[in-house]
């Protein structure tokens, strides 16, 4: 089962907001210089540029192009949706696009405005300019927070990993100086307390030199182990780049996974979050469904990451034992970076979805 898509919701967004055009058409239409019926007509072309206008952006800005362009055989109405939705297109092109396609969605808007200018007989270069503006301005705004919140996550990613070599010099240095004077001082108590014990001729004495010696040596094992493991990397935490060899072994016992990761490089602490998440999912799949397909998904929707996992199959009696805190503790882990977690049952299975926000990023939920 392929995780739950973002178009459907929007095109919800899309049917209201394009009713909302209609009754204000409605209850203008006595103002309306042309045909009601044609403008009708256009506002319905809200429906498809909102329920695209993430998944295929571009598209959605040429739709809103097409509108423009055939105003004219609509005629003018003194309504303020269709260019508010517009502008709304216009920024989630800038958010969700590549530059190229922004540019190239922009210029075709422009055009189709150019169009409607054109064959108008009131046209105003003013009303022109304005409304150029404002189009570029609602696709700069969208690709200049898109921009900001990348920059925000390069920059953590960068921090984090300053972070991590920065513990290990220091531990390193906390090494060197342990084994220049601690360990130093350890070796040279043993040698003497080894000298002074052979050369003494009291056994008391010759036993307490002895527990001396004993226990220098054994301080000095301790102190070696301890500056191994300061020496020594610490263990990388799992995360979205260790993700192939999770689902290679759960599908080696049969499971049928398919994976869909579409994010790029994210801050540690997300990306362990993340594989704690979808790590969790499939075991529960394994423990408690009998599914026999199930879909990874870890996807970025505005300044947070989503990962989820959707299974086909009914829910049954845990055949492997578990403790029963894995949902639990996975939502306190999530909790601890903002995060959140949900399991639900579908009409074909169950899905855990989580959302982890990105430090710092700045959203564009639209």
């Amino acid at each position: 089962m392929s995780p739950r898509p973002a178009w459907p919701r929007d095109l919800v967004v899309g049917l209201l907001v394009a009713a909302v055009a209609e009754v204000e058409l409605w209850l203008s239409a006595d103002e309306v210089e042309g045909s009601v019926l044609g403008n009708a007509g256009l506002n319905l072309l809200i429906v498809p540029a909102l329920a695209v206008r993430r998944t295929h952006p571009l598209a959605a800005a040429l739709v809103g192009a097409v509108s423009m362009a055939l105003q004219p055989l609509a005629g003018t109405a003194p309504v303020a949706t269709g260019f508010l939705v517009l502008l709304f297109v216009l920024a989630s092109l800038g958010w969700y696009a590549a530059p190229k396609d922004g540019v190239i969605g922009v210029l075709a808007v422009v055009a189709g405005g150019l169009v409607f200018d054109a064959t108008t007989d009131d046209f105003v270069l003013a009303d022109l300019v304005v409304n150029v503006v404002l189009l570029v301005a609602a696709w700069g705004a969208g690709r200049a927070v898109r921009v900001a919140s990348d920059r925000r996550v390069a920059a953590e990613v960068a921090a984090d990993r300053a972070a991590r070599v920065a513990v290990q010099e220091e531990r390193g240095r906390i090494s060197r100086d342990l084994h220049d004077s601690v360990a130093h001082t350890l070796t040279l108590i043993t040698l003497q307390a080894g000298s002074a014990r052979e050369r003494a001729s009291s056994p008391d004495v010759t036993e307490v030199l002895g527990s001396i010696e004993e226990g220098a040596r054994e301080g000095l094992a301790e102190m070696h182990r301890f500056l191994r493991l300061l020496d020594s990397t610490p263990e990388e935490q799992p995360g979205i780049a260790h993700l192939p060899a999770l689902v290679e072994g759960v599908r080696r016992g049969g499971l049928a996974v398919s994976v869909d990761v579409s994010v790029e490089e994210v801050p540690s602490g997300v990306s362990t979050a993340v594989y704690r998440v979808v790590q969790e999912g499939l075991t529960n799949v394994v423990r408690h469904s009998d599914a026999q397909e199930v879909a990874v998904a870890v996807q970025r929707d505005g300044s947070a990451v989503v990962a989820s996992v959707s299974s086909i199959g009914v829910a049954r009696a845990a055949s492997l034992p578990g403790s029963g805190r894995g949902l639990v503790g996975l939502r306190e882990r999530l909790a601890t970076v903002g995060g959140t977690i949900t399991s639900s049952a579908t009409e074909d299975g169950w899905r855990l979805v989580a959302r982890i926000p990105l430090p710092g990023g700045a959203s564009w939920s639209g």
